[in-house]
């Protein structure tokens, strides 16, 4: 059986991080996964990733003999920086691919070195109409075959400038179920330029920096979106995990999952972060909290807003 470049192929198994519900939610004892023979897939619950949990999930991926990871950044970078917490030895994988949600640098990171293999990041959505995938340089390659893709500006039904973000307006060619003519998919993302000139060789169209999904862009006092502000959350800073919650146009709430040797000044750290992208008239909070709420399919949100459409100027 053909593999993918990453020396793996459908024999082997696999553990998966998704948003199934694969056993109850209320369960405190493992296991928190399923094993699925016939696709040799080992399903593992993204709804009870927690530093507890995390030396049953990487006992269960060894005892099962995985080669490699699919799922949610947010889970598997969960479950990896508590296997790194606590020198838990986690079984070396070929290739972890992250899926369905926004890869950041230090999830990638804390990944890479608990497996000891490569993180490769895909884009996608339950509509099938537009893809893409990493290849070995770190360039999003996208899918033609699955649809067409447009990026299109916030106040009119325009493209953008090759550099600058815009809408994802796409038009699907494989769902034959369900088509969809320029369906405005929900997600922000740069515009490319036309041509790909990457070291890997594939002239394919590229996929530009996504900002996220356009009902949790972050605005400025003035109103106008601004991206980026994920950029705060570098690597050197001790957290597990964390949140931006814009409730109003002069407030921010930061929720931090800390790891040890979080004090107040990495709290200033973000907070000058923020200020520096928003401006110092915006309030900026930041709360340490023991988790933070995944959504109701199990993703983890690293940008939410609060504010109603009434609150924001208008152009």
């Amino acid at each position: 059986m053909r593999g993918n470049g990453n020396g793996v192929t459908l024999r082997d198994r696999l553990a998966h991080h998704g948003g199934a519900r694969v056993i109850p939610g209320d369960r405190t004892e493992p296991p928190y996964w399923v094993w699925n023979a016939p696709m040799r897939q080992l399903y593992l619950s993204s709804y009870h990733v927690t530093p507890e949990a995390a030396p049953h999930f990487v006992d269960a991926m060894r005892r099962y003999r995985v080669r490699y990871m699919l799922g949610y950044p947010s889970a598997m970078h969960g479950v990896a920086r508590a296997a790194l917490e606590r020198g838990l030895e986690a079984p070396r994988l070929a290739v972890v691919i992250s899926n369905a949600e926004r890869l950041y640098d230090f999830q990638r990171d804390a990944i890479a070195n608990a497996y000891g293999c490569r993180v490769q990041n895909t884009y996608g959505q339950g509509e099938i109409a537009c893809a893409a995938s990493e290849c070995a340089h770190g360039t999003m390659h996208m899918w033609p075959d699955v649809g067409v893709t447009e990026w299109v500006r916030d106040d009119a039904d325009a493209p953008v400038e090759t550099g600058r973000v815009g809408r994802l307006v796409v038009t699907g060619l494989i769902n034959t179920d369900m088509p969809l003519i320029r369906y405005a998919i929900g997600d922000r993302a740069a515009r490319p330029a036309e041509a790909s000139d990457c070291p890997c060789g594939r002239k394919l169209p590229v996929l530009g920096a996504l900002e996220g999904r356009t009902a949790d862009v972050i605005l400025t006092p003035a109103g106008s979106p601004v991206g980026g502000l994920d950029t705060i959350f570098h690597s050197g800073l001790p957290m597990r995990e964390a949140q931006i919650v814009q409730e109003t146009l002069h407030r921010i709430r930061i929720n931090v999952v800390a790891a040890p040797g979080f004090g107040p000044a990495h709290a200033e750290d973000m907070r000058q972060g923020i200020r520096a992208r928003l401006g110092d008239s915006v309030e900026v909070l930041v709360d340490v909290v023991d988790s933070i709420p995944r959504t109701p399919a199990g993703k983890f949100q690293v940008q939410k807003s609060l504010i109603a459409a009434a609150q924001m100027p208008t152009a």
